[in-house]
C-alpha cells in the first residue's frame, strides 16, 4: 500500500496505486482545469503535510521522495533546489509552465484536495524519454499544524 500510517497524521489519502505510472493515467487538460484544481488546493490552506512525490525528467531527475511540509515549506529532507521549497505548489507551477509553453499536458487531480495525482508534460514517446517530464503524488497525508 502507498498509505503511510503515522499517529500524528489524520485522514491518510493515497494517490495512484503502485502499478500506475504517470504515463498510464490522466487526460489532456487545459488551463481552466488546472486553475480549478489549484484554486481548490489553495482554498483548503493546507500548510502542513507529508507527501511522497515522484518526478521523472530524464536524465536529470528520476525517482520518488518523501517530503515533510510545514507552514508551506519543505523541512525534510533538506530543501533541494531540484524541487524548489514550496512543496505541492511546485507541481502546479510545472503544469502551468507546460500549458503556457503550448506543451501537450495530461493530468489527474485528487477530487478532495485538488493536488495533481499524476501529470505528464510533453508527448510520451518510449523512444525519446527525454521529451517528457512527468510526476505525481504517490501518497499524501495532511497534518494539523
Amino acid at each position: 500500500s502507498n498509505t503511510h500510517i503515522n499517529a500524528d497524521f489524520a485522514s491518510p489519502v493515497t494517490g495512484p496505486n503502485s502499478t500506475t505510472t504517470p504515463n498510464q493515467a490522466g487526460t489532456a487538460i487545459d488551463m481552466a482545469q488546472l486553475e480549478s484544481n489549484r484554486d481548490l488546493w489553495l482554498s483548503l490552506e493546507i500548510q502542513c503535510y507529508t507527501a511522497e512525490l515522484e518526478l521523472n525528467r530524464a536524465p536529470e531527475v528520476a525517482g520518488d521522495w518523501t517530503f515533510v511540509i510545514r507552514d508551506g515549506w519543505i523541512v525534510e529532507p533538506d530543501p533541494d533546489p531540484t524541487f524548489g521549497e514550496a512543496g505541492m505548489t511546485e507541481f502546479f507551477a510545472h503544469i502551468d509552465d507546460g500549458l503556457r509553453m503550448g506543451e501537450f499536458v495530461t493530468a489527474s487531480f485528487d477530487p478532495t484536495y485538488g493536488y495533481p495525482m499524476t501529470f505528464v508534460i510533453g508527448m510520451p514517446d518510449p523512444n525519446t524519454p527525454d521529451g517528457t517530464f512527468s510526476g505525481g503524488v504517490l501518497a499524501f497525508e495532511p497534518d494539523i499544524c
